[in-house]
């Protein structure tokens, strides 16, 4: 669960007055008010925002709940508050220490000591080596992509467990330690970030042919490691990205609309367990077989569930965090804030909003808007506003199905989208049409691009 603002009153001496900023926890800050309290002392109002982007709290509850607990004793003394400041110092650089000493680095810092350097490696051989020491069976490591959270591996898994036979070809995701910064558990233990302890949860009931199934994750100690299914098609993005005039040959409105309906029927999938994935997009569903021909048959599912948690069952604790995802895949609602500023009540329908606008990129080979060079925060507000993309983009002979759901589906109005659930059964029903002869159908599908498309097809080693 998110927070919004919170304030917490402390008395503290002040060399001046008015208003500036005390650091409560390294690298993070929180703004202060202060006025004179009855007594002549000053008073500082801490306002402590919990949206960090590892879920942690940027002001402990630990120290929050000790200054309450003080404050209905009675005042402290100068001594006993300088006293608690110091503990807090020392639990501070206590964690900083032990954090070290478990490898992380902060972001935009050099790794300095032994741990760190062998952890921040690129080199396939040490990653290799940092593995076996986990006790992962996975060797012939070969890097197929890297990001800002994470990079990814391809290997083998090298003996017959975790449903795996012996050397089966895996994924392998290491979380770049620079995202890794365990916090303190109540028990006193030092656990994963709470972004990546939500990714492990929600991971353990993506039990579908749509979803990138997860071997097992390994989060014990640094590097955090997640082990999938090994998808060999690459990406929907790489394929569908382009001119369909030209990419039709290759990856025919059949198969798109087979692809739209195993998104679909994942995330219906999803949303059937309370999950929002959050960040639904082109480079996040994966092939599970290479499609070189329209003839190939197409399997997609749905990956990459960093950002996805699970829905508040909760009345009262219904608002998630703001501005997650990818700016242009991002629903409305989710940049718009409510009277407290913390961010309107969403739901997964947001999920819906993202699947709109996967279905134009399906349909048109790349995002296309009015003004391409618009900021982030113009975006924002052409979104908001009921701007999307051009649909003078989308080629005529495009399936009526995926345009008429793709207009659904990015509604502004949430309860204006249709369900996963509704979306499947549709796409099920058009797909039939086009399986059993309405050859109309298929010609109005095809567009003029080719001769039918022979349902049967052939899958690529």
């Amino acid at each position: 669960m998110v927070h919004g603002p919170r304030s917490v009153m402390l008395e503290k001496p002040l060399s001046s007055g008015g208003s500036g900023l005390v650091q409560v926890r390294a690298g993070k800050s929180a703004e202060i008010d202060s006025s004179t309290g009855s007594s002549g002392s000053r008073m500082l109002e801490v306002s402590i925002q919990e949206t960090g982007t590892d879920g942690d709290p940027i002001f402990d509850g630990d120290l929050e709940r000790q200054v309450s607990q003080h404050s209905s004793d009675g005042d402290l003394s100068f001594d006993g508050r300088m006293r608690l400041w110091a503990e807090r110092n020392d639990e501070k650089k206590r964690l900083k220490a032990q954090r070290k000493k478990m490898g992380f680095v902060r972001a935009g810092l050099v790794a300095t000591t032994a741990k760190q350097i062998r952890l921040s490696s690129n080199k396939e051989e040490e990653v290799e080596e940092l593995l076996g020491q986990k006790g992962l069976p996975i060797a012939s490591l070969e890097s197929i992509g890297s990001g800002t959270f994470a990079k990814v591996y391809k290997g083998l898994w090298t003996k017959a467990s975790h449903g795996c036979e012996a050397n089966s070809t895996v994924a392998v995701k290491l979380i770049n330690v620079q995202q890794s910064r365990p916090r303190l558990s109540e028990d006193g233990s030092m656990v994963p970030p709470k972004w990546l302890e939500r990714e492990v949860k929600t991971s353990h009931v993506q039990h579908h042919e749509n979803l990138v199934r997860v071997i097992e994750s390994f989060t014990d100690s640094l590097p955090y490691t997640i082990v999938l299914e090994y998808c060999r098609g690459g990406s929907l993005h790489a394929l569908v990205t382009g001119d369909p005039s030209t990419t039709l040959d290759r990856f025919s409105w059949h198969q798109r609309l087979k692809a739209a309906l195993d998104i679909a029927a994942g995330m219906t999938h999803l949303h059937e367990q309370r999950i929002v994935h959050r960040d639904l997009k082109p480079p996040n569903v994966l092939l599970v077989h290479p499609i070189l021909t329209a003839n190939d048959v197409v399997h997609v599912k749905v990956c990459d569930f960093g950002l996805a948690r699970y829905l508040p069952d909760d009345e009262c604790q219904t608002v998630l965090t703001r501005q997650v995802g990818s700016w242009h895949f991002m629903a409305p609602e989710i940049f718009s804030t409510g009277a407290d500023n913390v961010g309107c009540k969403y739901d997964e329908k947001v999920d819906v909003y993202s699947y709109g606008m996967l279905l134009y990129h399906l349909v048109a080979g790349k995002l296309s808007f009015a003004c391409e060079s618009m900021s982030n925060a113009e975006f924002v507000i052409f979104a908001s506003d009921g701007g999307r993309p051009s649909e003078d983009a989308i080629p005529e002979g495009s399936p009526e199905v995926l345009r008429v759901l793709m207009k659904e589906a990015w509604q502004a109005l949430p309860s204006s989208r249709p369900s996963f659930f509704d979306i499947t059964n549709r796409l099920s029903e058009s797909q039939a049409k086009f399986r059993f002869g309405d050859i109309e159908h298929r010609n109005k599908m095809l567009g003029g691009f080719g001769s039918l498309v022979c349902c049967a097809g052939r899958y690529h080693s």
